[in-house]
């Protein structure tokens, strides 16, 4: 969506969440932000780190989770509610539950709430950049607080490479466009834990499961040991495309790892046809050393619907390219183009324009650009990986250029992004293929040569098992047709 004029300034808590708030708010904030279940749970959690009736800093921090900046959430509770007029002398339970509703809970925009999460973070210089420090504290923080784990910080040097230098109202900027889910998954955290302490059983479901790290299905132990997609990395690409479905929690599934099945566009399409849903590609290339690259890049792709050989581009406004390492960047749509992305096989789009006499589309995967001048381009044997700087479907990054020209690729995967029924598709067409396969082996050489000659459904079997090869006859014929053609001329 649409984010706030680049007019916004951001200056303190108390600004943006106290004045702003009593000018716009109604009145009832608490009970419209804060659900019966958790006020009830907050109610149990203040009387337990607060049993005189005010809560303080040192409450927070002792018995809280230390990922999360405690002391500075107390100060912009305060902050917030002295702004609204209400007593001073500490948070008692309604100053404290205000609080929440007009900081963590506030109905800002994305840019404003991320202003008050650098804040938590920046120390005395709120105007400053973050640094690489608190930068790196905050998205670890952030991370883990939502159930990302430890000891996976290496992923996020890429985003902290990005945007640890941007001052103030620059940084609020690149958060709110480059991780407009990160504003979602702090709020959630910070009720979470609050909620927990009030809480005898297990979790009510406070933690949204909509902002939690992607659940990462791996193909095998070695796969996941080697693969392009670390838990860190897919937290930091599920925050680019803002909070799931509700009550749908992502469950990523690796379609594809070239590591495994091969590097060929054949093995792609078969492992990565028949899956409904929108799907994450990622490639790492070694670096263009002759133009000063020192290390290699990974680079990735959202692609929002289904992957379809075509001679024209698909896909729809929710497609993005990525730059992933060394440093993280998100190309959004631009608006003016909707050449999203392009898939053609060798064995398919290329034999039917060959047999109309046209000119033979490029052969691989493509975003962006024109057909023959595309964005980002993996080739037919996906070995090499052509990159431009700007088009007019994706963005560019004027502050960080990549070096144009190809690439030598060392692996490619795909990821299944999507709901379970996408999954559910894709298994029973491959269902489908292997009865066809079985059925189709047991025919007899005469059998299957009588049935190539057979209306489009039986062809249909005969190809999609894999016993008689029509697109490489359609090739040849093709060609010979074109020869005899031109010894007329």
């Amino acid at each position: 969506g649409a984010f706030p004029s680049p007019a916004f300034q951001y200056t303190s808590p108390a600004s943006t969440m106290g004045a702003e708030e009593s000018k716009s708010a109604p009145p009832g904030e608490v009970s419209e932000r804060i659900n019966s279940v958790e006020l009830s749970e907050l109610r149990v959690a203040f009387s337990t780190l607060a049993p005189d009736g005010v809560l303080t800093a040192e409450a927070l921090t002792s018995a809280l989770p230390p990922v999360l900046p405690w002391e500075e959430l107390h100060r912009v509770l305060l902050e917030a509610v002295a702004a609204r007029g209400h007593p001073g002398g500490g948070l008692g339970f309604d100053a404290f539950v205000l609080g929440l509703a007009l900081t963590v809970r506030s109905r800002q925009s994305a840019r404003q709430r991320m202003g008050l999460l650098r804040s938590l973070y920046a120390g005395g210089d709120r105007d400053g950049p973050l640094g690489a420090d608190r930068l790196t504290a905050l998205l670890s923080g952030a991370m883990r607080a939502s159930g990302g784990g430890e000891g996976d910080d290496t992923a996020l040097g890429a985003a902290v490479a990005d945007a640890a230098e941007l001052p103030a109202a620059e940084w609020d900027r690149w958060a709110a466009d480059q991780l407009p889910a990160l504003g979602t998954a702090f709020e959630t955290s910070v009720i979470e834990a609050l909620c927990a302490v009030g809480r005898a059983g297990p979790p009510s479901g406070c933690l949204s499961p909509m902002t939690r790290p992607p659940l990462l299905s791996y193909q095998s132990d070695a796969q996941q040991e080697g693969s392009l997609l670390t838990p860190g990395l897919a937290w930091l690409c599920a925050l680019t495309l803002g909070p799931a479905d509700a009550g749908e929690p992502r469950s990523w599934r690796c379609l594809y790892s070239s590591a495994a099945q091969g590097q060929a566009l054949s093995r792609f399409s078969t492992f990565v046809g028949g899956y409904t849903g929108p799907t994450l590609l990622v490639a790492r290339c070694a670096p263009l050393s002759d133009k000063g690259e020192e290390e290699g890049v990974v680079f990735g792709a959202f692609v929002d619907s289904a992957w379809k050989p075509t001679d024209k581009y698909f896909g729809g406004a929710g497609c993005a390219l990525l730059q992933l390492a060394p440093a993280f960047h998100v190309h959004r749509p631009t608006g003016i183009s909707r050449n999203f992305a392009f898939f053609n096989l060798p064995a398919d789009r290329a034999a039917t324009f060959r047999a109309r006499g046209g000119a033979q589309l490029p052969e691989g995967v493509a975003f962006g650009g024109q057909i023959g001048t595309f964005r980002l381009r993996l080739d037919d044997d996906l070995s090499r990986l052509s990159w431009l700087h700007s088009d007019t479907t994706y963005a560019p990054h004027e502050s960080r250029r990549l070096a144009e020209g190809a690439r030598r690729v060392a692996a490619v995967e795909v990821w299944g992004c999507g709901r379970e029924q996408d999954q559910a598709a894709q298994l029973a067409l491959q269902r489908r293929r292997e009865a066809d396969a079985a059925k189709a082996g047991s025919l007899t050489l005469e059998t299957r040569k009588k049935m190539a000659g057979g209306d489009a459904a039986t062809r249909f079997v005969l190809s999609a098992a894999g016993a008689h090869d029509f697109k490489g006859e359609e090739l040849k014929a093709s060609e010979e047709r074109l020869a005899r053609e031109r010894g007329h001329e």
